[in-house]
């Protein structure tokens, strides 16, 4: 009795150890999950993005395209291998920037002129375009990605119409001002930390009338979502650190710094709208992306004469019949600045006409207060003659 009383304790407690280890094994399960689990709260964004940002200060990798492996993978059979993935972007975008090349440009159907890519990396768009008819020159600074541009040129026949050559957005020096019609930028802004630095270099370079294009992606939540917790850390798409959410552009500040502020608008100049976010470069240079619709006109800041038109609303119904109008806070002739007469005295009003004026405003409120009053208590209007009092008001106020 007693050694089976015994084999029972036994059993209960080998079986309490073995369910102790279960939850203690489970609950490491879960922890480790949880770390390997994205976050998805974006991070805190740049003070600014249209100025250039310390180096240093992003978490982007900017080297992963001289990587044998990924460096490998932009013309990929398989168009969800990490860089191939742009692939698919060729179908909206390429027919997009042709349809704006041509339109702004007039270009015959030959597609003539010279045009370059600004970061072709594998030579994706630079190759596409270039099947077109145009003459393209790509320039980026990984020179594994430059090798499988060329490779990728010579595999389609188009090694004639294109040339691929070592270079930096931010450092354009080896071509000279005035030298291309068009400039391209795809997926190339996202990746900058001195955009106005490069959009420099870029408006130095066009010509005379040249169209700049580009995509690029916007900063908004969804975007983190898709670019960054998908893209990269759950479905493992793209390499990582490839992007960095804070470095996306929004549509407002590429609109900015795609702007010519310091240089007058030109008199010859068109002000015809780009079809997608233009923000004109200028009088002589136009910009165009395939981003949201946006008008081509610079920014100019309001005008004084317009500031001057602008007044309060009137506060009574019978405040614009009845009243002055107000003298413009914006008028000319300031109170310390009066003109004087040919007798040396002030054309400032005298205080008499003040103490009328204000008397005319209280009157007119008081009648407007008394009318809403009534109108608010659902009572008849009192048979006051309060049309008299207003008309005598502005007599005396004449």
């Amino acid at each position: 009795m007693a050694t089976r009383f015994a084999k029972a304790v036994a059993a209960r407690v080998g079986s309490a150890a073995v369910l102790g280890g279960g939850v203690r094994a489970a609950r490491g399960a879960i922890t480790a999950v949880g770390k390997r689990l994205p976050e998805l709260v974006p991070p805190l964004e740049f003070p600014s993005r249209i100025e250039p940002i310390a180096a240093g200060s992003s978490s982007i990798d900017n080297d992963v395209y001289d990587d044998d492996t990924v460096g490998s993978s932009w013309h990929s059979d398989d168009p969800t291998d990490q860089l191939a993935t742009l692939q698919l972007l060729n179908t909206a975008r390429i027919p997009y920037f042709d349809r704006v090349w041509r339109q702004q440009l007039g270009l015959p159907p030959g597609r003539p002129g010279a045009y370059l890519e600004v970061g072709c990396g594998g030579g994706i768009a630079t190759v596409a375009l270039a099947s077109l008819g145009y003459q393209m020159t790509g320039i980026d600074p990984a020179a594994r990605a430059l090798d499988e541009a060329r490779a990728h040129a010579r595999a389609r026949g188009l090694a004639d119409r294109t040339v691929f050559a070592a270079g930096d957005a931010y450092d354009l020096s080896a071509f000279p001002d005035d030298s291309f019609d068009g400039v391209l930028m795809a997926d190339v802004m996202e990746h900058l930390l001195d955009l106005p630095a490069a959009v420099a270099e870029v408006r130095r370079v066009l010509k005379p009338g040249g169209v700049l294009v580009f995509d690029t992606i916007n900063r908004t939540y969804k975007s983190y979502l898709a670019a960054i917790v998908l893209a990269e850390e759950v479905l493992q798409l793209v390499p990582p650190r490839v992007h960095d959410w804070r470095l996306f552009l929004k549509p407002h500040e590429a609109a900015f710094l795609l702007q010519d502020r310091p240089s007058p608008p030109h008199p010859a100049a068109p002000r015809t709208g780009s079809p997608g976010l233009a923000a004109s470069a200028g009088p002589r240079r136009r910009t165009a992306s395939s981003s949201t619709r946006r008008s081509s006109e610079a920014w100019r800041p309001p005008s004084s004469s317009t500031r001057a038109s602008c007044s309060a609303p009137p506060r009574g119904p019978s405040r614009a019949a009845s009243c002055p109008p107000r003298r413009s806070r914006t008028s000319s002739r300031s109170p310390r600045s009066m003109s004087t007469t040919s007798a040396g005295r002030s054309s400032r009003p005298s205080r008499a006409a003040v103490r009328r004026g204000r008397h005319c405003r209280a009157t007119c409120n008081a009648s407007a207060g008394a009318r809403r009053r009534d109108v608010l208590d659902r009572r008849p209007p009192k048979p006051t003659n309060q049309c008299e009092q207003a008309t005598e008001a502005q007599k005396r106020c004449n």
